[in-house]
C-alpha cells in the first residue's frame, strides 16, 4: 500500500489522532499502528498518551494503561522515559512495615496482609537474608477424633 493510499484511509480518522490510541485508529482504518503513528507525527499531533502524563506515578502503570487503552509496558516505558518514579516507589515501600513478620509467617500470609504478591514478599525476605517460615513440628498434633472430625 502506498503512502497516498494510507493517507486516504486515515483522513476520516484525523480528528481522532491524539485522542485515541494509534492502535485503536489502526484497527478502525485497516492499517498498521506504525502507519497511524507516522501520519500523526507528520501532522504534528502528539500521542494521546500525553494526556495521561499528569497521572503517571500517581496510580499503578496497570491502571493508567487501562485508562489509556494501551499495554502496561507502554505506560511503564513512557513513565520511565519521563523520569517519573512508579506509584509503588512513591508509596515508601509499604512491605517494609511487615519485615518483623518475615520468617515468622508464610510469604502467602504476609502478602495477604500487605496487599502484595507472595513473590514480592519472597524477594524482600531473600534480600534481607531471612529464612523461609517453617511451621513448628514439635507441637503435638491432635488426632482427628480429638478435633471432632470423623
Amino acid at each position: 500500500m502506498t503512502q497516498h493510499q494510507v493517507d486516504d484511509l486515515l483522513r476520516p480518522f484525523e480528528p481522532l489522532l491524539g485522542h485515541w490510541s494509534d492502535s485503536r485508529i489502526a484497527a478502525a482504518a485497516g492499517v498498521s499502528h506504525v502507519q497511524v503513528a507516522g501520519r500523526r507525527r507528520r501532522l504534528g499531533i502528539e500521542s494521546h498518551l500525553q494526556a495521561f502524563d499528569s497521572i503517571l506515578g500517581m496510580f499503578t502503570d496497570e491502571h493508567v494503561a487501562q485508562l489509556a487503552g494501551v499495554a502496561k509496558q507502554t505506560i511503564t516505558s513512557r513513565r520511565s522515559a519521563l523520569g517519573i518514579p512508579s506509584h509503588r516507589e512513591q508509596q515508601g515501600r509499604p512491605l517494609e512495615a511487615f519485615d518483623p513478620l518475615l520468617g515468622v509467617l508464610s510469604d502467602v500470609a504476609i502478602g495477604q496482609l500487605a496487599g502484595r504478591s507472595p513473590n514480592a514478599v519472597l524477594k524482600r525476605r531473600r534480600k534481607l537474608g531471612i529464612m523461609t517460615y517453617r511451621p513448628r513440628s514439635d507441637t503435638p498434633q491432635k488426632n482427628p477424633a480429638e478435633r471432632g472430625v470423623e
